[in-house]
């Protein structure tokens, strides 16, 4: 089995992915997007890019998991 990790997008357009799942996952909670751009933080730790857009009065556990399931959809 071979595993291709794509971060950069040059097998697969994996920001466009994310920035769909990260927008879904914010409209799904019902919680304003940001002014930062979520594609400058590809390869950061989930918990970074989370802990930069909310306070910790939101379940960032439930956002992260909601964001992969969403980038699967």
């Amino acid at each position: 089995m071979i595993l291709v990790f794509d971060f950069d997008g040059t097998l697969h357009q994996s920001d466009e992915i994310y920035k769909r799942a990260f927008y879904k996952t914010l409209n799904d909670n019902n919680i304003k997007s940001p002014s930062l751009n979520p594609l400058l933080y590809l390869g950061d730790p989930p918990r970074k890019i989370w802990d930069e857009f909310l306070d910790n009065s939101y379940d960032k556990e439930k956002l992260m998991k909601e964001t992969g399931n969403n980038r699967l959809a």
